[in-house]
């Protein structure tokens, strides 16, 4: 496995903090909000880390449904 150090880490730290806030935007559907997180997304990861976020639509509703 690769060690991830230093401004790698960083970025990819910053990148997990943006796509929770994309997920978060899309569940309260705030549009400005999902515009932000995903510019600030687009400035953290390459364009295949972004297609390639997946997150399980079916747990975030059981979860904001609590």
């Amino acid at each position: 496995m690769e060690k991830i150090v230093g401004k790698d880490f960083d970025k990819l730290e910053d990148g997990a903090k943006a796509a929770q806030a994309l997920i978060r935007a899309i569940m309260t559907g705030n549009e400005s909000a999902k515009i932000a997180a995903y510019a600030q997304l687009q400035n953290l990861w390459d364009q295949n880390d972004i297609d390639e976020l997946a997150i399980d639509v079916e747990s975030l509703f059981r979860i904001a449904a609590g």
